[in-house]
């Protein structure tokens, strides 16, 4: 499948959110955001979400968690090592 994603939320250091759309209408909507959130404690802790929504989104409910989820899983290890090289 291929996105268009368009931004739709930028808070610097703070937060991004797109979504990706296959078609418009609600056939298939992906909707991620990124997210540092300051700790108490001190630090921070970064937050990863996406909501699938659509009428196509049943049909692939089994490519999203084999293929889909990992992809992200691994998206966000390899930006949580590149940070805490910085």
């Amino acid at each position: 499948m291929n996105f268009k994603p368009t931004l739709f939320a930028f808070d610097d250091n703070k937060e991004i959110r797109w979504i990706g759309k296959v078609w418009p209408g609600m056939i298939f909507d992906g909707e991620h955001s990124l997210m540092i959130l300051e700790r108490k404690e001190g630090g921070v802790t970064f937050a990863h979400s996406e909501k699938f929504r659509g009428t196509f989104v049943p049909l692939f409910k089994k490519d999203l968690e084999s293929h889909t989820k990992p992809g992200f899983e691994n998206m966000i290890m390899a930006l949580k090592a590149l940070c805490e090289n910085i």
